[in-house]
């Protein structure tokens, strides 16, 4: 969003949805500190590329599937939308062979 001087957003509150069901889990990254390598693959689990997360980045997770390399002590902020049941909501596999990722700038 963008606002000029002055704007005024109006408090508000979020009306309770009754009928919404969730069918995917989302998530925000915030990293503070450090640097992380995201691993994305899509739905069939099938490699496609790799970017480097640092310090101050942000990155909105939405479809398909991820996973992480640490290559420097991270501090990140996850956010998802709940309900969210680490049991449940989540299918690890086999990640990809380091030799084949391909880090996008």
């Amino acid at each position: 969003m963008n606002h000029k001087k002055t704007h005024v957003i109006k408090p508000h509150l979020h009306k309770k949805r009754k009928s919404t069901r969730i069918s995917h889990t989302s998530e925000v990254l915030l990293i503070m500190k450090g640097v992380i390598r995201v691993d994305f693959y899509n739905s069939s689990k099938k490699y496609l590329l790799s970017k480097v997360l640092r310090e101050k980045d942000i990155i909105m997770l939405v479809h398909g599937a991820h996973g992480f390399k640490v290559l420097k002590d991270v501090e990140m902020l996850e956010v998802k939308q709940g309900p969210y049941s680490l049991i449940k909501d989540k299918v690890k596999f086999e990640k990809v062979d380091e030799k084949k990722i391909k880090i996008k700038k």
